[in-house]
């Protein structure tokens, strides 16, 4: 089951938690038979807190378009509770150009992690 919470407006985040009251019922219908996966707004904190919070008991996956484009690392900073970085919509297949796409950087966490894990 997929859900997109629509409270994400460009770069502003509204609630989530108010927002996921609105797909409860789907929740609770199909969170412990098949994975429900919700997108649209959320921030790292408000997905942790989503999945291992409030569903901590169901099967939640969080979606994450946009700022799975700005964030290279994003599973690695949603762990580590590091600050995504803002998307730019500009910058999205903007075919040609220098700057935009694939040109993200990874966190310094990240980086420092990897190049440890490379010398090793």
């Amino acid at each position: 089951m997929y859900s997109l919470l629509p409270q994400d407006i460009g770069q502003v985040l509204i609630s989530v938690h108010r927002a996921t009251a609105n797909v409860d019922f789907l929740i609770d219908v199909w969170g412990k038979t098949s994975p429900v996966i919700l997108t649209g707004g959320f921030s790292s904190d408000s997905a942790r807190r989503v999945v291992d919070v409030e569903h901590k008991d169901k099967d939640i996956i969080i979606g994450f378009g946009r700022y799975f484009i700005s964030n290279p690392d994003i599973v690695f900073r949603i762990k580590e509770g590091i600050e995504l970085t803002p998307f730019n919509r500009q910058k999205f297949y903007n075919k040609g150009e220098e700057d935009g796409y694939i040109t993200y950087k990874n966190s310094e966490a990240f980086d420092a992690v990897k190049e440890v894990e490379v010398v090793s």
